[in-house]
């Protein structure tokens, strides 16, 4: 017993937050309330079921590891040390690497640079853990949104990028 690590009470509070948008934006209740024009084909949520099927927040101590989609790795490393934390996000598209640094620069007023395979953010403080956790709501599924808002919608890159701030925009006001 001596050895186990009790888990940071703020990051359970976060990830119950985090499970909580990402329930209701699967939902018929809430995901029909978000404007989806030239991301998803009418009828159709902000996540596949594929992506959020696999949806998980586990957390040991200060660390959480919350896995974003159905894609291998692809998921969420966060490290909440006193004084700043960091976070990995890990995802193969160029695109929603660019996105989620913009967010997590903007929400979670972290210094975050885009790498191979993801993007590595420092500076997290304690009180921006559920502003982090809104913004990890957003890249299930992101690529397909983009996919296709580009190639069937037949809008440009730079519009589609812009179309995902909004939504996010939307889902910030739902959950505060």
């Amino acid at each position: 017993m001596a050895n186990q690590v009790a888990s940071n009470p703020k990051l359970i509070e976060a990830c119950l937050f985090w499970d909580k948008i990402t329930e209701a934006l699967m939902s018929l209740e809430k995901g029909g309330k978000v404007d989806l024009s030239n991301l998803r084909p009418a009828g159709n949520y902000i996540y596949s079921e594929n992506d959020y099927r696999p949806l998980a927040c586990r957390i040991d101590g200060n660390v959480a590891q919350v896995t974003v989609g159905s894609s291998p790795g692809h998921a969420t490393h966060i490290v909440l040390e006193e004084g700043a934390g960091r976070i990995a996000y890990y995802d193969v598209d160029k695109t929603v690497n660019e996105i989620m640094k913009g967010l997590l620069e903007s929400e979670a007023n972290m210094e975050c640079t885009v790498v191979e395979g993801g993007v590595d953010c420092k500076g997290l403080k304690e009180d921006k853990l559920k502003d982090l956790f809104r913004v990890l709501a957003m890249p299930t599924s992101m690529d397909l949104r983009q996919q296709f808002c580009r190639e069937i919608a037949g809008q440009l890159e730079g519009y589609c990028v812009k179309r995902e701030r909004q939504l996010f925009e939307q889902i910030k006001s739902m959950f505060k």
